[in-house]
């Protein structure tokens, strides 16, 4: 992708750049040292904006990727950590964060050069990064504090952190709305990190966004191959999603509505129970299982995944996903085409649910065939705009996404 900076970066770089000398600015009424050739928080509220929203850092074991001035690193010491590491790749902002702890007499800490977490050694308790929003290639040293080349360090941090977070330890990462957002949430999704918590803040044309990561735990291996499974799928239908309300029907683990959250926050959710294990599981209304309590035409998409074979009647729960429809059904189902192929889904659908822990009712005559799967969208005049299928052991898994017709 041909990325390039904001409108509002180069100044940003100009003000920076001006600075032949160490000078002084001040955030939260604190002095902070500033030295040349490194980002500083004199021209960017985000800084502010990020200390006001991170955790508080008191008894923790904090690191912190991209220091620049170390501005984050010495709050974290002001609230009471009792460990702190601050990396950067530019020798002048580790000197920085140095002159800024070392003015409060801070002793309990350590800033050293390293890319990303090559030189870090050790689990910790919060690791934050205050990331580059664009992914051009930098002209300099001081560029490299607004941009990572097509993400390069995002993309290692975001993989990497967990190997270096403790158990139950949070990931701190702030973001803008003028990077790639779409690169950003992927990158949530396949490294199977949760979203627990988000800020954001509009000032001077852009957009400050704080994210608070968890790794996802999943407790079984069953879990997990239902996230992988719902994340194939997923790329399949997204584009059909990012806009409009959404009705995610069958909540299940929770997995499939969290990656439509990341990219589109109008969604709604059902199910006739909350699995203890499902994220989020506090955004799910609970139904009969029958009639979906909206109103007719309610929603732009409605989505239903490995859901209709749990219903007393899968056509039934199919004319009222299509009823609170406006414009598109998503129905991802599992299918068989002979009588054999029906007796191994049931079993391994019951397996699959039984070890990744979901309390699901198994009705052997909701079943659907492939050529009855189809009718379904055929019956009610729906034109398929994408079909596709995948082989699991003789079964089949389908993905339908049907448009009403004007």
């Amino acid at each position: 992708m041909d990325y390039k900076l904001h409108d509002t970066t180069n100044p940003y770089l100009e003000r920076v750049r001006s600075h032949k000398e160490p000078y002084s600015t001040e955030i939260l009424a604190k002095e902070i040292i500033v030295y040349p050739n490194v980002m500083s928080p004199k021209y960017d509220w985000s800084s502010r904006f990020h200390i006001e929203n991170m955790p508080n850092q008191k008894d923790k074991e904090f690191l912190e990727i991209g220091c620049g001035s170390g501005v984050l690193s010495l709050f974290a010491a002001f609230q009471g950590a009792r460990r702190i590491v601050a990396v950067d790749i530019n020798p002048n902002a580790i000197e920085n964060t140095k002159a800024n702890l070392q003015k409060y007499n801070f002793q309990n800490f350590e800033a050293f050069e390293s890319d990303v977490f090559e030189k870090v050694r050790g689990k910790f308790d919060t690791i934050t990064f205050a990331a580059p929003y664009h992914g051009n290639k930098p002209k300099d040293i001081l560029e490299y504090g607004v941009s990572d080349p097509e993400y390069r360090a995002l993309r290692i941090f975001l993989k990497e952190a967990k190997n270096f977070l403790k158990e139950n330890g949070q990931i701190v990462l702030g973001f803008s709305n003028t990077g790639d957002l779409d690169l950003l949430n992927t990158l949530f999704i396949e490294n199977k990190l949760h979203v627990k918590n988000f800020k954001e803040e509009e000032n001077n044309g852009w957009e400050a966004r704080l994210y608070i990561l968890e790794p996802i735990k999943f407790y079984s291996k069953k879990q997990e191959y239902i996230y992988d499974d719902d994340y194939f799928w997923f790329k399949k239908y997204k584009k059909e999603i990012l806009s409009g309300k959404v009705l995610k029907v069958g909540y299940g683990l929770g997995f499939a509505s969290y990656f439509i959250r990341l990219f589109n926050k109008d969604i709604s959710n059902l199910d006739i129970v909350i699995n203890p294990d499902s994220l989020n599981g506090n955004e799910v209304k609970i139904y009969d299982g029958k009639t979906i309590p909206f109103l007719e035409k309610s929603f732009d998409t409605v989505i239903c995944t490995y859901t209709l074979h749990h219903a007393e009647t899968p056509e039934s729960l199919f004319a009222e996903l299509y009823r609170v429809s406006k414009s598109k059904v998503i129905v991802i189902e599992e299918t068989y085409k002979n009588f054999f192929q029906k007796l191994q889904l049931a079993f391994f659908c019951w397996f699959t649910n039984w070890r990744a822990g979901q309390k699901v009712s198994i009705t052997w005559g909701s079943y659907l065939s492939s050529g009855g799967f189809i009718g379904l969208f055929i019956t009610k005049k729906l034109s398929v705009m994408y079909h596709e299928n995948a082989s699991r052991r003789s079964y089949l898994v389908e993905l339908v996404i049907g448009k009403k017709q004007d």
